[in-house]
């Protein structure tokens, strides 16, 4: 019973229904629905952090589970937890799938680095290909790429130049064409400095 024109057990009232409401969500991994739950009331989740991270160990091997990931870290204000073997098995997911958004925020997140086979680094220059076609503009195309490189150190190769090369890149994606070349030539760079580093050992 609420004792009249208590304000603050009113208030502390209306935060356990919102709180309940929130596990019934988190359970089901409703983020969408607790993120309008925040809008709505202004009450951030305070669920358990190991109901969190249960969810998001569920997530990260979703398709889509990724984008789910950061959602609800904003929602819960819990920080994901991964082994490496984990994250580099949803980075192996990702690439293959040319998921480069949802890659860049795993490397950024977890700061575990990719490690590099044969396979993977094919689907590194896959990934380029496909993002700069696909992609719905050249600023986006040009953030893709970049965070890319950025987290992989794997520059694109000919075979994506290869596969740019045509009169409506060249229009349509100015920014990505010129930061492709660039990148092009530091990986260039870079394997003639290491080729001349082993030739002095």
């Amino acid at each position: 019973m609420i004792p009249e024109y208590n304000v603050e057990a009113l208030q502390n009232e209306i935060d356990g229904d919102v709180q309940t409401a929130y596990v019934k969500l988190l359970q089901r991994g409703d983020v969408d629905m607790m993120r309008v739950l925040l809008d709505k009331t202004g009450v951030k989740c305070a669920a358990r952090k190991e109901e969190v991270q249960h969810m998001y160990d569920i997530f990260l091997k979703m398709n889509d589970g990724v984008f789910q990931i950061s959602r609800l870290e904003e929602v819960s204000g819990v920080k994901p937890e991964f082994s490496e073997k984990a994250v580099h098995s949803a980075y192996y997911s990702l690439m293959s799938k040319s998921k480069v958004n949802d890659f860049i925020y795993m490397a950024a997140s977890t700061k575990v680095r990719p490690v590099f086979g044969e396979h993977f680094i094919r689907m590194i220059q896959n990934a380029y290909t496909n993002t700069c076609w696909e992609s719905e503009s050249d600023n986006e195309s040009l953030f893709l790429v970049s965070g890319l490189y950025e987290f992989t150190g794997i520059a694109p190769d000919k075979r994506v130049a290869d596969a740019i090369s045509s009169e409506w890149f060249l229009e349509e994606r100015p920014k990505t064409l010129k930061k492709m070349v660039e990148l092009m030539l530091a990986g260039k760079l870079g394997e003639d400095l290491e080729k001349l580093r082993r030739k002095k050992e």
